[in-house]
């Protein structure tokens, strides 16, 4: 025998057995989309692994010596940057890019991945769809553009030629067929400094006792520093003729 299944009710609203199955459908339909929703997530974000050419850990600086951007002794050691992904509702035949542009560029926007108002970078070839997933990306690849964004250089010359300068990575997910606008993305600010501090202006030599005072000007703040760390003097002896 059959039994009347009685009706939902909502405040302010009464539905009929037909009425209440198809809310209950259309919930359950909303809930699965929501869950389909596209998510990168990097654990390490804060602290990013470096990694060496030849694939093996790199030791970071001291945490005094901001050990999270990029030196000039990075960039001449052609160190790498391990960004470690986890993806979530990624679909099969989309695809994941990775681009980088100065702070404050949307590489989301698609007139600034290409053509005369170009201002971001691609870095390597698209990223396979995995739930978690490990993109290594040499330091000078993402400095490469800084400069002109249309002709990245990542080669051993750009290195000593970005001062003070951040770069933000993009993660940008596509749905298939659809490059236009990402459905998902993630951005990483990494701070670059490959120029050091301009020589001590106002230097001044005075004789003392048994040794020489030196004194110059301060240069805290000059050529993009950020923490002066100390001064090297160094002395000759002057050889005759």
């Amino acid at each position: 025998m059959l039994k009347r299944v009685p009706p939902m009710t909502i405040p302010g609203v009464r539905l009929t057995p037909f009425r209440t199955f198809f809310a209950t459908f259309a919930a359950l339909f909303f809930f699965a989309n929501a869950a389909e929703a596209q998510t990168i997530t990097i654990p390490t974000e804060k602290s990013l692994p470096r990694v060496k050419p030849d694939g093996t850990d790199a030791r970071k600086r001291a945490i005094t010596l901001e050990p999270e951007g990029v030196s000039l002794q990075d960039c001449v050691d052609d160190l790498r940057i391990r960004f470690t992904l986890l993806l979530g509702g990624f679909e099969p035949q989309a695809t994941l890019q990775v681009w980088a542009g100065n702070l404050g560029v949307d590489c989301k926007a698609q007139t600034a991945r290409a053509g005369a108002t170009q201002q971001c970078w691609k870095l390597g070839p698209d990223i396979n769809l995995q739930q978690q997933v490990d993109t290594i990306i040499s330091v000078r690849e993402i400095m490469s553009g800084v400069l002109t964004p249309t002709t990245p250089d990542s080669s051993e010359n750009i290195c000593g030629r970005i001062e003070l300068s951040t770069v933000t990575v993009q993660f940008l997910y596509f749905k298939p067929a659809a490059q236009t606008a990402p459905a998902a993305h993630k951005d990483v600010n990494i701070k670059i400094d490959t120029i050091g501090p301009r020589p001590p202006s106002g230097l001044r030599i005075l004789p003392g006792n048994t040794r020489l005072q030196v004194e110059w000007d301060n240069i805290s703040g000059d050529g993009g520093v950020t923490a002066l760390t100390g001064v090297k003097v160094y002395c000759a002896v002057a050889r005759p003729g």
